[in-house]
């Protein structure tokens, strides 16, 4: 039996909707910035920011009353700032809300 285990065939739902996304930077000072949430799955996320953001950095974000939690997989740039792809850390997985 072939089981598949690649996490990206999630099925990605498309949003517009504001969040803000938080982290500790590498002197230890918490960091916030506003993001536009670009889609969201069970297990990732994809968010519009101004500045780029380190990949591999662990960060939270809230979404429809979750927190979750992930990595930053990939930083590019974009028209109106940067795209940021974000894996959900094991544990953490967004379920939509009735």
């Amino acid at each position: 039996m072939f089981i598949m285990n690649d996490r990206r065939f999630d099925l990605r739902m498309p949003t517009e909707n504001a969040v803000n996304l938080s982290w500790r930077d590498q002197a230890g000072q918490e960091q916030y910035v506003p993001a536009d949430l670009e889609d969201i799955s069970r297990s990732g996320a994809s968010a519009r920011v101004q500045y780029p953001v380190k990949v591999g950095t662990i960060l939270a974000l809230d979404y429809q009353k979750q927190q979750l939690v992930g990595k930053v997989r990939h930083c590019k740039s974009g028209l109106s700032g940067f795209i940021l792809g974000i894996e959900f850390e094991d544990g953490y997985h967004w379920s939509p809300r009735p």
